[in-house]
């Protein structure tokens, strides 16, 4: 087998396992949706960088931005795996 060839199957069996690690993350991790609610104080905030905490912490706890960490952690290993076999 190629080289090109090896690197293609090893980076495509990563993408599947990693696909299905999210998968069942996500259907066992609806049984914590009741967590998933960010306390969001009203009134004052205080200074700005109190303000920069509460939009970054919302922001982090939103699906989309997981998903997409989720996504820069598949591609990272995957290319750090590629690394190791190519040494």
């Amino acid at each position: 087998m190629s080289k090109v060839k090896k690197d293609y199957l090893i980076y495509f069996i990563m993408l599947v396992l990693f696909s299905g690690m999210i998968y069942v993350a996500l259907n066992e991790g609806e049984r914590f949706d009741h967590f998933s609610m960010a306390h969001v104080p009203t009134g004052n905030m205080g200074d700005s960088f109190q303000m920069f905490q509460h939009v970054l912490i919302g922001n982090v706890n939103s699906p989309f931005t997981i998903l997409l960490l989720q996504i820069i952690v598949v591609l990272f290993t995957v290319r750090l795996f590629l690394s190791f076999l190519n040494k």
